[in-house]
């Protein structure tokens, strides 16, 4: 009854057209073997053996192939499972968590694409940067990113933690005095290295 994860087609087709009655009598036969996946009716390999508990690397990529053909097909062929899915996420957007995570993304995507531009010595030179950032202090982007500032070395600073929440995305906070310059670390770092 279960094919090889190889022949999705036939999976899906199997078990999307069975009834329920058609389902406990699979359920029952991957049952018998009380989860011993050294049993010789073991399925290993498909989807029916992952849920009959197997976690080995074939079962999982069954049950992923399984689930990925599902899901594609349920989106082409049902429109209320789009909608449930749109109305899932308007909602998610409206929530505290949703809205932090939204906007973490963006700013992650921005960030992304900022760096793409960069050359290797400017990337190692960040992480340099994020690395040595002093215990207590935060990196911070003079002009923010979600107001079009870039993620280059010139345009970050070390701001203490709460200075930092203070600051938040605003151009005009004077944060001078709180601030060090990650050029001042490196210059202090050089000079007592040599």
């Amino acid at each position: 009854m279960f094919k090889n994860y190889l022949d999705n087609s036939k999976i899906i087709h199997i078990f999307v057209s069975m009834d329920n009655q058609q389902a406990s009598q699979n359920k029952r036969k991957y049952v018998k073997h009380n989860g011993d996946i050294h049993h010789p009716e073991f399925p290993h390999k498909s989807f029916a053996g992952y849920k009959a508990g197997c976690k080995c690397i074939e079962c999982v990529l069954a049950y992923r192939e399984y689930k990925r053909v599902y899901t594609k097909n349920l989106r082409a062929t049902s429109k209320k499972y789009l909608l449930s899915q749109r109305n899932n996420k308007r909602e998610y957007r409206k929530t505290e968590t949703g809205r932090i995570a939204y906007r973490n993304s963006s700013a992650k995507r921005r960030i992304r694409e900022n760096v793409a531009i960069l050359s290797k010595e400017e990337k190692e030179l960040l992480l340099f940067i994020y690395k040595n950032c002093p215990e207590g202090y935060q990196v911070d982007h003079i002009i923010p990113i979600s107001l079009n500032g870039q993620h280059i070395p010139n345009n970050l600073q070390y701001l203490p933690k709460e200075v930092n929440l203070r600051k938040s995305n605003s151009l005009n906070y004077n944060c001078e005095k709180e601030s060090i310059s990650w050029q001042s670390l490196i210059l202090k770092a050089s000079t007592t290295n040599k």
